[in-house]
């Protein structure tokens, strides 16, 4: 019975610790990808559509818009924003 279990390769995989969630479950594509925010510099805003004011971080890189999200250090927003 324990040589049949030996060779059922679930059994196999977690005692050599290959179950696929490591580093061997990543292709190269995927190691090679990096957040869009990356090398972009931030600007400290307000979202200017109502009164509430809500303190958004602006990331821009080469002049161009890359992303706005909520800042966590606003006290009127807390890092959150509209849908």
């Amino acid at each position: 019975m324990l040589e049949l279990l030996s060779k059922w390769p679930l059994l196999r995989q977690i005692r050599e610790r290959k179950d696929g969630t490591g580093l061997e479950s990543m292709s190269n594509k995927t190691r090679a990808m990096h957040a869009r925010i990356d090398g972009a510099k931030v600007a400290r805003s307000i979202c200017p559509y109502c009164g509430v004011g809500c303190g958004q971080l602006i990331y821009h890189k080469d002049g161009k818009l890359i992303s706005i999200e909520g800042d966590p250090e606003s006290p009127i927003s807390q890092g959150n924003l509209c849908p």
